[in-house]
């Protein structure tokens, strides 16, 4: 890093350790794209075989983390896995007490359970470990475009120490938008969307610097979430940063042209678990990641979590606002009158506000939950909203 101006500035990368930058990443997308359907251990082992170039073991690693961040893995289901292996071992030490321990027949008998013959028992013991898991996706198609985001990643340093940070991002589709605001949710970050002209977001996002004690954990997150936006196609950043030991202020910018990279973030832990809590609670309601952005006035855009639908057509969109700051829901309650779609917002008690801000002549509601989110508790809310009319356009959740 340095000093030009009142801005800091990365140090490019020289062009000799450009292309060797560039011949690492061809050889770790070349194994990746070879392995696709392997486990988790030999895509990696294939990894350890691509020699380090002059430049050093911390180049090479960095490319390699590029690659790896934007694969993805199939993550069987675990529950089914350690339910086999409880079925196996039972079986096994049974029949091992009864002095007639076959191995075909105790797999036989523990899948028989599970609707599984003994070779997909077999497949399927440990797959729940990280190293058993496949690859399905290699994130990168193009060295070029691996050494362009590992650049890009150098900024996530500077980042740490931000106290505000605007990026404009351009994607080539709606579902490479849902990917980046998922990311930028999963990651617990505090943002506010707004639509341009143009087709694309400015997106604004408090750094850790700006919170009223600065975080490292949220500075990280924010530093995690610089890949997904250098996975558009078109996107720039310029960040507020107070930098140094005496807190400089400066400021850090950074564009460039992606189109390739992170695998996609997974919905974050508490909003997956009330997803399956609605699945296994039987109450008429059906729950998945939400694939839409809801515009409101002036610009803005609201990102759900979840889309709740029945079987009657109903549907209720649920936004989780958890780790958001009070503003955030006040700023929702303004925009409430001009939804078309029904919206449930969820927000923690740490808040401090109340649930009849949002009364019943708009589309939309409030649900304060203390720890946890509870699953009829959200549905019994979705059921009173689904009662209230409002034009909803037809489409994809």
């Amino acid at each position: 890093m340095r000093r030009v101006k009142g801005e800091l500035r990365l140090v490019p990368l020289s062009p000799a350790a450009r292309e060797e930058a560039r011949a690492t990443a061809e050889s770790l997308l070349s194994a990746a794209h070879a392995a696709i359907g392997a486990s988790r251990g030999e895509v990696e082992a294939a990894w350890a075989d691509v020699p380090t170039g002059p430049s050093g073991k911390r180049l090479r690693d960095g490319i390699l983390k590029v690659v790896a961040d934007a694969c993805e893995f199939d993550s069987p289901d675990g529950e089914q896995a350690a339910a086999l292996r409880r079925a196996v071992f039972a079986g096994a030490t049974a029949a091992r007490a009864a002095g007639a321990l076959d191995r075909a027949q105790v797999l036989g008998l523990a899948g028989a359970a599970f609707g599984l013959t003994p070779d997909e028992v077999e497949a399927r013991l440990y797959a729940d470990l990280p190293d058993a898991h496949p690859l399905v996706r290699v994130g990168f198609q193009r060295a070029d475009a691996v050494v362009d985001a590992y650049v890009a990643g150098q900024a996530a340093a500077v980042l740490l120490r931000a106290t505000r940070v605007v990026a404009e991002v351009t994607c080539g589709s709606a579902g490479a938008y849902r990917a980046l605001f998922r990311a930028l949710k999963f990651h617990r970050l505090l943002f506010h969307a707004e639509a341009l002209e143009d087709g694309a977001y400015r997106l604004t996002l408090d750094g850790p610097m700006s919170l009223f004690q600065s975080t490292r954990r949220y500075g990280l997150a924010l530093a995690l979430m610089l890949p997904y936006v250098a996975a558009c196609e078109r996107w720039s950043i310029v960040a507020d940063v107070a930098w140094g030991p005496t807190q400089e202020p400066l400021v850090f910018r950074a564009r460039g042209e992606g189109g390739e990279g992170v695998a996609s973030a997974p919905l974050p832990d508490e909003v997956d678990a009330l997803r399956r809590a609605i699945g296994r609670a039987s109450l008429g309601w059906r729950a998945e990641a939400a694939r839409r952005l809801l515009p409101v006035g002036a610009g803005g855009v609201i990102v759900p979590d979840l889309c709740l639908s029945r079987d009657d057509g109903a549907r209720v969109y649920l936004e989780v606002l958890g780790y958001f700051r009070r503003e955030a829901v006040f700023q929702r309650v303004d925009a409430a009158r001009g939804l078309r779609e029904r919206v449930l917002f969820a927000a923690s008690d740490r808040l401090r506000v109340s649930e009849e801000l949002l009364g019943d002549d708009v589309p939309a509601s409030l649900y304060i939950y203390k720890q946890s989110m509870s699953a009829r508790a959200v549905l019994a809310r979705a059921d009173a909203l689904a009662a209230r009319g409002v034009d909803q356009p037809s489409g994809e959740g």
